[in-house]
């Protein structure tokens, strides 16, 4: 079987920088153990797959880490859309995709794509001490947990201490929580022409640093709205790759803005 296969680079312009994300789109949906096959094969933090429902911009979503598929993830969208819109002939529709995380649509920009995705309020949570030994962080200014994800939000004193920190994956995974983790968030304030910085970690589900991160954004959004009193923040997800996007506040909704750079078009002898 022949199946298409593109990469996008997701929350930049630049090719090589942002985050990689693998796109598949079939007339029919593939069978699980293929995806997850593609998936792995390809070893990028996501590989989308992508299925037409109808001719007015509906589309069924998945997404798959090299180990296992996930509920919510923004790279991978924005890449699928960018895919649709450059190659499908879809621009000026807004595309409506059916995923484990409900109905996500996503509109094209002048060389953006705007997602529109739900977001998940962080709750204040304390960590047991000797956990928080473990993690070896800096000084923590603020512990959340949002429970749909299973994301740990940890803010700390500065922009620098993010950018610095040195996880141990290894030891990460033997460490008991009072909630179920798939990834962990660590944010600051940024003193520069961005409201916040973030880096995004998920060993759990075998990617260890995400290099940019659109499903942490839709706990990030209404923390730093909640802190700030700001509706529209720009954000830089400081990883080695780097990426940025604009996001939009709303009444349980986060608008995510990014630009995308395609890099890769091939052909997958699934």
């Amino acid at each position: 079987m022949d199946v298409r296969f593109w990469q996008v680079d997701s929350f930049t312009a630049q090719p090589f920088k942002g985050n990689p994300a693998g796109v598949c789109v079939t007339e029919t949906p593939l069978p699980a153990d293929l995806m997850q096959g593609i998936a792995a094969e390809m070893n990028l933090s996501e590989t989308a797959f992508a299925v037409p429902l109808d001719r007015q911009g509906g589309y069924s979503l998945r997404w798959f880490t090299p180990e296992k598929e996930v509920p919510l993830c923004g790279h991978a969208t924005l890449a699928t859309a960018a895919i649709l819109y450059e190659y499908f002939k879809e621009k000026g529709k807004e595309l409506r995709f059916q995923t484990l995380s409900g109905v996500l649509k996503t509109r094209y920009r002048e060389g953006a794509i705007e997602m529109d995705f739900p977001f998940y309020h962080p709750q204040p949570i304390s960590l047991p001490e000797e956990t928080l030994r473990s993690l070896a962080l800096p000084a923590i200014r603020d512990s959340r947990y949002a429970a749909e994800l299973r994301y740990w939000l940890f803010a700390l004193e500065s922009e620098e201490e993010v950018r610095r920190y040195k996880p141990d994956f290894s030891h990460w995974k033997s460490l008991v929580f009072p909630c179920e983790v798939s990834g962990i968030i660590l944010t600051a304030e940024s003193g520069g022409e961005h409201d916040f910085v973030s880096r995004f970690f998920a060993p759990w589900l075998g990617v260890d640093e995400d290099p940019v991160t659109g499903s942490s954004h839709t706990v990030l959004g209404p923390y730093w709205q909640e802190k700030t009193g700001k509706r529209r923040l720009r954000a830089y997800q400081c990883s080695k790759r780097g990426g940025e996007m604009l996001l939009t506040v709303q009444e349980e909704r986060v608008r995510i803005e990014g630009r995308y750079a395609l890099v890769l078009e091939g052909v997958l002898k699934a």
